[in-house]
C-alpha cells in the first residue's frame, strides 16, 4: 500500500508486545507484512532474541523494564548483552503496576510527569550501564 501510495511513505508500523511474537519465524512475517519495528514478548533469553536477528532487519523494541501486570521484570543489567545481540534496538521502560492505572483520562498529570521523570531516570541508568559495561 505505501508502494502504491494509499498509505505515505513515512508512515512506520509498529507491532506491539500484546501481540506475542517470540521468534524468528514470527518476526519474518512481520516485516514481510511490512511492520518497521516490533516487541517481541518480554522475557526472550539472548540467545532467542539473536535468533530473530538473524531472521530480520527490522529494530526490536526491548522492553527492559516492564510492568509488574506483564511479568514485572527488570533487565537493565543486561542492556549492554541485548544491545550486542539484537541490535538495532530500541530499550522500552514501563514501570508501574500495569498500563491501565496510568494511561487513562482521569489519570492527574502530576502522575504522568513524575513517570516521565522516572523513565528520564531510567534510560540514564541504562546508558551508563552500557556506556561502563559495552561488549567488546
Amino acid at each position: 500500500m505505501k508502494k502504491n501510495g494509499d498509505i505515505p511513505s513515512d508512515v512506520v508500523f509498529k507491532v506491539s508486545i500484546y501481540a506475542g511474537h517470540a521468534n524468528a519465524g514470527g518476526a519474518k512475517v512481520l516485516e514481510n507484512l511490512g511492520a518497521n519495528t516490533f516487541n517481541p514478548v518480554g522475557d526472550l533469553s539472548l540467545p532467542m532474541l539473536a535468533s530473530i536477528r538473524k531472521a530480520v532487519d527490522i529494530p526490536m523494541d526491548l522492553h527492559v523494564i516492564l510492568f509488574e501486570s506483564m511479568g514485572g521484570f527488570n533487565r537493565m543489567w543486561e542492556t549492554p548483552e541485548l544491545a550486542r545481540v539484537a541490535s538495532p534496538c530500541y530499550f522500552k521502560i514501563e514501570p508501574g503496576v500495569s498500563s491501565n492505572a496510568l494511561y487513562r483520562p482521569w489519570v492527574s498529570e502530576e502522575l504522568l510527569a513524575n513517570m516521565a521523570r522516572e523513565k528520564v531516570k531510567y534510560a540514564q541508568i541504562i546508558k551508563e550501564i552500557v556506556e561502563e559495561n559495552q561488549p567488546k
